[in-house]
């Protein structure tokens, strides 16, 4: 076996001729079939600490964007449409004002490399590695810089650790290692994909195989731990006027559902992207996420707000298996 290291994703594949060519990556496996109604127009708190779902059946799509819309127009859309989950901007509050300095945008080169799954000869499935950086007690809050000892990027929102779903702050690397005094990290910000550099001394490191592979123009999501299938399933994706936004993003935390929510299914994984339509939802940040559903039967279609939904017995398969920082691939 050879190991080859890409950003800070490694690649460990057979030392067989090779040929390279790209394998959309995503998420899961089975199909639940629990048929039941959709609880339409309602607009529910998820948490005491900000977060929030708009709920609804998703039947009708918006027939403009979304933005155009009044706020009394946008309130009904959210009692029309299906979830997606919304970070709420009061429970952050404003990012200090005394942060300055340039996000920087994960470059197409950057993401190829992380995309790299299906290189061997025989066309079977290379083995990928990514770091995941776990942040200490010492993070209370997401301090990124443009450059090792660079400036401070700035956020628009506070991204908090502990995460407001519970559980600590990751980190996707895509550039360097533990043994680094800095390394390159994906932030959970908009844009989606930007990245920034984070002091190793602040964080815990531990490698995961385990990555997602979303292909929207086949509504599916396949789950790998390193070669291994574990999950594949059909999913509801993004409809036309609210599309799932493509990239390589990271889980970023996992949420048990209560039951009165039934209708985003008994988890919800949220990612580090947002929708690329909405500038909020539900009173928060439009974070997309991969959920459950009460409506196996709408499995395939695109008529989401953003989110992808899956049956409930593989998103609880996802919840147990698939770590924090785990890397999902969603590509059309």
């Amino acid at each position: 076996m050879s190991n080859q290291t890409l950003g800070g994703v490694r690649e460990v594949r057979p030392s067989v001729p090779k040929r390279r060519h790209r394998v959309v990556v995503a998420v899961l496996v089975l199909l639940s079939l629990l048929a039941a109604s959709c609880s339409a127009s309602e607009d529910t708190a998820l948490s005491t600490t900000g977060i929030r779902a708009a709920v609804a059946t998703e039947d009708q799509a918006p027939e403009t964007p979304p933005l155009a819309r009044s706020a009394a127009e946008a309130a009904e859309i959210d009692a029309r449409e299906e979830v997606t989950i919304a970070v709420n901007e009061e429970a952050f509050g404003d990012a200090p004002s005394v942060l300055d300095g340039q996000a920087v945008e994960l470059s197409a080169d950057d993401l190829n490399e992380i995309e790299i799954q299906d290189d061997q000869e025989d066309g079977s499935i290379a083995a990928v590695t990514t770091w995941v950086a776990t942040a200490t007690s010492q993070v209370t809050q997401l301090v990124a810089y443009d450059r090792p000892n660079g400036s401070v990027i700035p956020f628009e929102f506070i991204v908090p650790n502990p995460h407001q779903f519970g559980g600590p702050q990751v980190l996707m690397v895509v550039n360097g290692n533990p043994s680094d005094q800095w390394v390159e990290v994906q932030l959970p910000i908009r844009p989606n994909g930007q990245t920034g550099w984070v002091e190793t001394r602040l964080y815990t490191f531990a490698e995961t195989q385990v990555r997602a592979e979303v292909d929207l123009s086949e509504r599916s999501i396949v789950v790998y731990d390193g070669t291994t299938v574990i999950a594949q399933t059909r999913a509801v994706i993004g409809s036309s006027t609210t599309p799932t936004p493509l990239g390589t993003f990271f889980i970023t935390a996992k949420r048990r559902n209560p039951p009165e929510e039934s209708y985003i299914g008994p988890w919800a994984l949220a990612l580090s992207a947002f929708s690329e339509v909405y500038d909020t939802f539900g009173g928060g940040l439009p974070v997309i996420a991969i959920h459950g559903t009460n409506r196996p039967d709408q499995v395939g279609d695109a008529r989401s707000n953003g989110c992808l939904r899956i049956p409930n017995d593989v998103v609880t398969l996802l919840a147990e298996f698939v770590p924090l920082g785990a890397p999902v691939i969603i590509t059309a």
